[in-house]
């Protein structure tokens, strides 16, 4: 990504742009966009071009110099409010025909690798509370179980105390200040994650218990009263996400750059409410694998209630945080 980076953005005519504080705006005669510059990255203009800089070689601003370069040169411009469409849209052509993008080919981005061993990972800390995080890779956001995956995520542990985590978790058991989590989807693999936090005491249980929980809902799949509520909460969230025309014109943006299917939002509410037990009951067992999980803990293993190992996930890996996850 820093190849991209350094490549200047030209600035067409009549186009204003300022940079300070840490934000660049971009201002036409009829319009403007505005973003905030992430971590160490400046911006400067020099002889009609906008030029992107990194403070130092160090692998996250490597990464940020290129991101960052790509949005500024991509920004997308959105109307919303009361006005003519035919009128409005060519005003935009009128004041924003002349940008140009620049020409760059991005570096081909490897696929997302299952690098990581299942089993415990564990960083000891003298602590008295335990930080688990639970999971695996998820799937592309075009997955074709898209959408009986979200239901499964409402269910799961997204739909707060509706969701079995919590119920079982947290409120029945008593074992989790908090809870939750879902299967993500992403442009090549999400992530398949459950966060959980509890006293040291109750460590190894809280997972064994989570684990119990994933291999119910892979074996038995969900009941057809928690599918038709998750389905409703899921409905009518999205009705309140895109309520009113500002709302509505940021949802269209995101999907639209992200090569959604242009009619996706008018449909959502739709592809929700067709999905059944039996695909959501598919996708637990297809994208849901109890024996393939990584389970990472923050904690004080003096404290835990019963050895790790008790999990029969194999022997524990010591991970220094120096070193991070091998």
């Amino acid at each position: 990504m820093s190849r991209i980076g350094k490549s200047p953005i030209p600035v067409p005519s009549g186009v204003e742009v300022t940079v300070a504080d840490g934000h660049v705006g971009v201002k036409g005669p009829q319009g403007q966009l505005a973003r905030d510059l992430p971590g160490e990255i400046t911006l400067r203009q020099e002889d009609g071009h906008l030029i992107v800089e990194r403070p130092n070689d160090e692998r996250t601003n490597r990464a940020l110099h290129g991101l960052t370069r790509s949005l500024v040169n991509n920004m997308v411009v959105g109307v919303a409010g009361d006005f003519e469409p035919g009128a409005m849209k060519k005003l935009l052509r009128d004041t924003f025909g002349t940008w140009k993008n620049a020409k760059v080919t991005p570096p081909q981005v490897a696929k997302v690798e299952d690098a990581i061993p299942a089993g415990i990972h564990l960083v000891d800390r003298p602590i008295s509370q335990s930080s688990i995080e639970i999971g695996h890779l998820g799937v592309n956001r075009f997955d074709p179980d898209k959408f009986p995956l979200k239901i499964l995520s409402y269910i799961l542990g997204e739909g707060g105390f509706d969701s079995r985590l919590v119920r079982e978790v947290r409120s029945t058991r008593g074992l989790a200040y908090s809870i939750g989590g879902g299967v993500g989807l992403d442009s090549d693999r999400g992530l398949f994650q459950i966060a959980c936090r509890t006293k040291a005491g109750s460590t190894v249980e809280a997972i064994q218990l989570i684990r119990d929980i994933l291999k119910q809902i892979r074996e038995a799949g969900p009941t057809e009263e928690e599918v038709r509520q998750a389905k409703e909460a899921s409905i009518n969230s999205f009705v309140f996400s895109v309520d009113g025309t500002v709302p509505f014109m940021h949802a269209f943006l995101f999907y639209d750059f992200y090569q959604f299917p242009p009619d996706y939002l008018q449909t959502y509410r739709d592809n929700l409410a067709k999905v059944t037990r039996d695909q959501v009951a598919h996708a637990a067992r297809k994208h849901i694998d109890p024996d393939r999980l990584v389970v990472l803990v923050v904690g004080n293993h003096k404290e835990f209630d019963r050895p790790l190992a008790s999990l029969g996930l194999g022997d524990t890996r010591m991970v220094r945080l120096e070193d991070g996850v091998r």
